[in-house]
């Protein structure tokens, strides 16, 4: 807390990002349920420290564990399967685009920089849905040989389990 109290001007985002840390850091020791059940559910890959955070406080186990399952198998599961379908289904995809518009053309200085982002976004949309290019017969030979390799090597012997052809 004391690097944290330091009164540096080290611009705005080093501001902000230490008010963020004086926040997590005071409100973690006092509101343990919800402060682990929001980090569990964004996607976030510092997770393990809020364990390791909340094993310094001290926070009971089944405490911590009842928020991290609230969060990763209820809350997280549902945000990342409506991203998921919203990203695969064209119509909900063009409204938010169209919403998403919207909402930054009411910012002031963002109206001329939407039309090159919306350009953007849309090669990367048409990139990722178009279909793959054919696959050359020698990567398929080579992958076969693998996967007969990976089955010898690791299960020991053939199980009978038919190849997959590619």
């Amino acid at each position: 807390m004391q690097e944290l109290d330091s009164t540096e001007d080290n611009g705005f985002i080093a501001t902000n990002l230490n008010e963020i840390k004086r926040w997590l850091l005071t409100h973690s020791q006092y509101l343990n349920f919800f402060t682990i059940l929001v980090l569990a559910s964004v996607p976030n890959p510092l997770f393990d420290l809020a364990g390791i955070m909340c094993g310094q406080f001290g926070i009971p186990f089944w405490k911590f564990f009842l928020a991290t399952l609230l969060g990763k198998a209820i809350i997280k599961t549902h945000i990342q399967t409506a991203f998921i379908i919203s990203v695969c289904n064209n119509q909900l995809l063009n409204w938010v685009e169209n919403e998403l518009i919207w909402v930054l053309s009411l910012a002031p200085g963002l109206d001329s920089s939407l039309p090159k982002l919306t350009a953007k976004l849309h090669a990367v949309r048409d990139k990722y849905l178009a279909a793959p290019p054919p696959v050359h017969s020698n990567i398929k030979v080579l992958l076969t040989s693998t996967l007969k390799l990976y089955q010898y090597f690791c299960l020991g012997f053939d199980y009978g389990v038919p190849h997959p052809e590619i």
